[in-house]
Order: structure tokens, then sequence, then C-alpha cells
């Protein structure tokens, strides 16, 4: 399972990871219905990292916090399916044309100096979505041909049943509500798409 697979190729003990979780065509660029249907083996994208062991992460400045990631990420050769998002710096126009021409759903832009917020009020990134972007197309109506069939009933049954999980498994990912201009912000091409994760990386003792 990805959860357990995160938990071995991390080079940290213990380690919260913020990033998406998405499905890979070949040439690198996502397909969400492949992810929303399960067709095949997702990815998990990280893009920055809120804890590590002990220390947590979330007052430090956004590019300190990007170096910290990288270190504790797997080495390319072994071909993990935990990968690290980079960015770009300073050319947020020139990336979303690049994007727009690759079809991909948008940019994020974050401040270079930033904290990771956690209130829920405060943030201190940018989405900028490529109304152009063809798998957009139909996604609210996908969305809510699916929520109609759910009962109160079976989401309390599946809450339940995820919470369990959660707590019992040694290696395990929480699922929360994360997503991710000038000089002053770095810019990440958002090929990557819901459902967005944090991911907390235990060891077994955890």
């Amino acid at each position: 399972m990805l959860q357990t697979e995160i938990a071995h190729a991390i080079r940290a003990m213990d380690c919260i990871l913020d990033g998406e979780i998405v499905v890979l065509a070949p040439d690198g660029r996502s397909k969400f219905y492949d992810l929303l249907f399960r067709r095949e083996w997702p990815h998990f994208i990280a893009f920055d990292v809120l804890a590590i062991g002990s220390e947590d992460l979330r007052h430090r400045p956004l590019l300190e916090r990007k170096r910290r990631l990288k270190r504790i990420m797997p080495p390319p050769e072994l071909h993990a399916r935990l990968l690290y998002h980079d960015h770009v710096e300073g050319r947020g126009v020139a990336l979303f044309d690049a994007i727009r021409g690759q079809d991909l759903e948008g940019v994020v832009a974050k401040w270079k100096r930033g904290r990771y917020h956690t209130d829920g009020q405060t943030t201190s990134w940018l989405k900028v979505r490529n109304p152009m972007y063809s798998q957009m197309e139909h996604r609210r109506d996908v969305f809510a041909a699916r929520r109609s069939v759910w009962t109160r009933s079976r989401r309390r049954r599946l809450c339940s049943r995820l919470s369990w999980r959660s707590v019992r498994m040694p290696h395990h990912v929480t699922i929360s509500a994360r997503v991710e201009v000038a000089e002053e912000m770095v810019w990440r091409a958002d090929a990557v798409q819901e459902p967005s994760a944090t991911a907390k990386v235990c060891s077994a003792s955890c």
C-alpha cells in the first residue's frame, strides 16, 4: 500500500509531509479520473514538510522547509512512489504559459519566507487555475453523482473504519484537506489534483 511504501522510502524515522496523491501518465502528467476510479497505482507528491522527528518546522521559512524535505526524500534510483515536487523562483508567468501548453491544472505561488499556517484562516499561497484545463470538464457532475449514492449511515461506517486504520496501522497516511508573486515568491506547477493529503510517517513504535 502507498502509506507503507512512503514509510519505508522516506529517510526519517518520524515526519509529517504535505503533498498530494496522484496517478501519473508516462509523460509525468497527472490523470485525475484514473486516480478517482483507482485504475492505476498512485504516487505521493511531497512539496512541504511540517515536522521531522520532534522538530516542528511550521514556523520556519518555506525555502528552508523545502531544503529539509529534499534531504529526507528517497534517492531517484529507488524508483519509489514518493516524489519530491520542485519549484521555480520568480518566473511564474513563464511557468503558467508552459503548464497551459501541457494541459495542466494551474500553478501555485508561495512566499519564499512564508510560514506554514494551520489556523484555517491565514495562508501564504495563491493558486492560479488554467481555465482551459481539459480534465476539469464534468468534474463537478462526477462528484455530485458519487455523493448522491451515499447515505448518512454509510458515511458514518466509512469514517469509523478509516479512524480505526489510522490508529492501528504502524505505517499510515492521514488524509486532511490541504491544497497548496514576483521575486519574493516561488512557483510550482499544480500537475497534481485532489485528494490532497498530509502524510504522517512513523516508525513501528508509533
